[in-house]
């Protein structure tokens, strides 16, 4: 894949654990980088769970091989967060395929 392929802007976001002055831990998604990939989306459906609704919507997000993305992070696309379900090494070792679930607020 070239370069140029990854036209597309994800944000990579990390859960940061504070500890607030009564002692209480405080949980927080924050932004770490915004980096360059190639998206797709992967397939969709709708599930009805207790009389509600809920549309499931898979992506693939590939990405340069070069950042610490964890399976418990999150990505950010087009103003919606996804989970990241597992992550895998393309053949040549210089991308990485990322299969993300969108979240459901």
């Amino acid at each position: 894949m070239r370069s140029g392929a990854l036209n597309r802007t994800v944000e990579w976001w990390i859960k940061e654990t504070t500890r607030s002055s009564s002692g209480a831990l405080n949980e927080v998604w924050v932004k770490r980088k915004t980096i360059r990939a190639y998206t797709y989306q992967k397939k969709g459906r709708q599930v009805e769970d207790n009389m509600e609704i809920f549309n499931t919507i898979m992506i693939d997000v590939k990405i340069r091989n070069q950042h610490n993305i964890k399976e418990f992070d999150r990505i950010r696309y087009m103003d919606n967060f996804y989970s990241i379900e597992f992550m895998q090494l393309d053949d040549s070792k210089r991308f990485l395929m990322l299969r993300c679930m969108r979240i459901n607020d």
